[in-house]
C-alpha cells in the first residue's frame, strides 16, 4: 500500500492537470471535463483490476457466490440446461462488471467534486 505522502502528492499533481483541463474545457477535442475525468477513472480502473477486491465481504460473497453456483450445475442434467446456466452467468458477470465500473466513475467524479469544495 502506498504512503499516505505520496498519494497526496500523486492526487495533487493530478489535480493540477484537471485544473488546467477544467480552464480549456471550451477547447477540449474530445468533450467535456467530466469526459475527460471519466476515462481517467475508467484507465485508473483497468490499471488496476483488484480495485475492489480487497475487501473482506467482496471475497466471502464470492466465495458463497461460486459455492451456490456449483451446487446449482450440480443439479442440472442435460447439456442444454448447463449451456443455459453458463449464458445466465455469462450475462450476470457482463452486467456485473458495468455496474462495478460505473460505480468506480461515480465515485471517481464524486471525490474531484469534493475536493472542488474544499
Amino acid at each position: 500500500m502506498p504512503e499516505i505522502s505520496a498519494v497526496k502528492k500523486a492526487w495533487q499533481r493530478n489535480e493540477k492537470e484537471i485544473h488546467h483541463l477544467k480552464n480549456n474545457e471550451s477547447s477540449l477535442p474530445y468533450g467535456t471535463i467530466e469526459d475527460v475525468l471519466r476515462e481517467a477513472a475508467l484507465k485508473k480502473m483497468l490499471e488496476n483490476p483488484m480495485i475492489g477486491m480487497a475487501s473482506k465481504e467482496v471475497r466471502q460473497s464470492n466465495r458463497e457466490l461460486i459455492r451456490e453456483y456449483n451446487a446449482l450445475a450440480d443439479l442440472l442434467n442435460t447439456e442444454e440446461q448447463k449451456g443455459k446456466l453458463l449464458d445466465v452467468d455469462a450475462a450476470y458477470n457482463y452486467a456485473a462488471i458495468c455496474e462495478a465500473e460505473e460505480s468506480f466513475i461515480q465515485g471517481f467524479l464524486m471525490g474531484y467534486r469534493f475536493s472542488k469544495e474544499t
